[in-house]
């Protein structure tokens, strides 16, 4: 079952697991089981937020034409996604290696399927950023840290989406790989976050919340 939030998309885990969209040009791929209504969800995202995007490209764990979607090759997993955003930023990082792409993606955004996004002013905050400096920007947590500080980390949390610029897509996907397709996928982005040097900013504008 699935409902519409305002104008989104709002629909329980095991369905659509996460919605990721690539600025400038913007990508759109949704990631959903084999036993999901897609048939049904995906003219809804085309014809709210998806409507103002000129590039769209939906991603599953099984390929359908009539959509279409394009097979990820990553099993739908019940908790933790990292497997599939590692997929995601892999083939964003692919994109940006070939001819002229770089000029064309500087930003890759992750958010989940409940996740409301305004695409202007997302795109008006990514502005004040440069994205060949290596960050993530979102709703900022920590785990594990010391009272000295030397322990835990900083990650960006995934209910409230996460900006990744180029350069720190390129970083986390050079010197990390994920422990598994079902670990939390934000809090491994921590954890390679912290090893390749990429900053993690917290937003306000970010944030998710529980009702």
């Amino acid at each position: 079952m699935y409902q519409l939030h305002e104008v989104y998309l709002w629909m329980s885990n095991n369905l659509l697991t996460s919605l990721i969209f690539i600025l400038d040009y913007i990508m759109i791929q949704c990631i959903c089981n084999i036993y999901c209504s897609c048939i049904v969800l995906v003219p809804i995202v085309k014809r709210t937020w998806g409507a103002s995007l000129p590039f769209i490209e939906f991603y599953s764990n099984v390929a359908n034409r009539s959509i279409p979607t394009i097979d990820s090759g990553v099993p739908n997993t019940e908790r933790g996604h990292c497997g599939k955003t590692f997929v995601i930023l892999r083939r964003f990082v692919r994109t940006l290696n070939e001819s002229n792409a770089s000029e064309n993606f500087s930003w890759l955004f992750i958010a989940d399927d409940d996740t409301l996004v305004s695409i202007p002013r997302l795109l008006q905050l990514l502005s004040c950023y440069d994205s060949k400096d290596k960050m993530i920007i979102g709703e900022r947590y920590g785990y594990g840290f010391s009272t000295s500080g030397r322990d835990g980390y900083d990650y960006p949390t995934g209910g409230s989406g996460m900006a990744f610029s180029s350069s720190a897509a390129k970083a986390i996907i050079s010197d990390c790989e994920c422990p598994s397709n079902d670990s939390p996928d934000d809090m491994i982005i921590g954890v390679c976050a912290r090893r390749s040097g990429v900053r993690i900013i917290h937003n306000a504008a970010f944030h998710q919340a529980r009702h």
